[in-house]
């Protein structure tokens, strides 16, 4: 879908003020167990070339209509080619889920959240992954879900829709990127982020690359966020992108249709950053 459109269709999140009738109904509490059931049989893996144990980067997409389509894949390639492994993380099909859900608030980062935390444990018990180099990098709603699984990192509380955290509440997460993460303030009191209110207790340092004119989420909730969040043990470093919409590096989407707001030139910014940042915390150095 164009970009237009692609911002009608999150921006439907204004339905969760229950004008028209639609807020969403929490979701049922399930046990730890039965959450790793709706992510782990999902999961899609790669390995770079080479043996032995590899950096990895779990990866968490967008609310597009499907969790996985041809963007990722170039997405993950390209990670691939620079020597890192890959854990990609589909939020819909263990749940039935898609992107209608997300983008209406019938799922939300704080209950995908959790995801993240199962994706990290199950990947650091592969002897392929380097289990001392595993980063996150988040898109849009995945953005907004890494940031909450910082939240909920805190052993004191759990993601929504879960009765218990999982085991390693992001322990072990060496550092994450963040690519025009979802900020949405609260509609008609109901809160969608839980990073919103909430602070940060996972000490990971964090590469936040933020569009200036996004019209999807709001930039200035998400600098709010992280200049909050931001600590001697907890570098949060904020690059702005101007003039320029949420979809910045998404040249198509899951239909093919070629996306407004992207812009070559930024996106091969963005990914030269990320890979200097990931680099910094012990991954490859960008090679392709």
């Amino acid at each position: 879908m164009p970009g237009s459109m692609l911002k009608r269709k999150l921006m439907a999140l204004i339905c969760l003020s229950g004008i028209v009738g639609c807020a969403p109904s929490l979701p049922p509490s399930i046990s730890l167990e039965q959450a790793e059931t709706q992510v782990v049989p999902y999961l899609r893996t790669f390995q770079p070339a080479g043996t032995g144990a590899h950096p990895t980067v779990i990866f968490l997409h967008g609310a597009s209509d499907k969790s996985w389509y041809s963007v990722y894949d170039d997405m993950v390639q390209r990670f691939v080619a620079n020597g890192y492994g890959i854990v990609f993380v589909d939020m819909y099909s263990g749940r039935g889920s898609n992107g209608q859900a997300a983008r209406s608030g019938h799922l939300l980062p704080k209950q995908t959240a959790g995801d993240l935390m199962i994706a990290l444990d199950w990947a650091k018990g592969q002897s392929w992954v380097d289990a001392d180099r595993v980063y996150a990098v988040g898109t849009s709603f995945g953005g907004a879900t890494v940031m909450d699984a910082m939240v909920y990192a805190d052993p004191a509380k759990v993601p929504l829709g879960v009765s218990a955290n999982p085991v390693n509440e992001l322990d072990g997460l060496r550092a994450a990127v963040l690519w025009a993460p979802l900020c949405i303030g609260d509609v008609m009191g109901f809160n969608i982020v839980a990073s919103l209110h909430e602070p940060f207790y996972a000490n990971v340092p964090i590469l936040v690359l933020i569009p200036e004119e996004d019209q999807v989420s709001n930039p200035e909730i998400c600098k709010s966020i992280l200049n909050r969040n931001r600590t001697a043990d907890r570098p949060v470093e904020i690059i702005g992108y101007p003039a320029i919409g949420h979809s910045f590096m998404i040249e198509a989407d899951e239909y093919g249709a070629q996306m407004a707001d992207y812009d070559a030139a930024k996106a091969e910014d963005a990914w030269k950053r990320t890979f200097a940042f990931l680099a910094g915390y012990g991954g490859p150095a960008q090679r392709n």
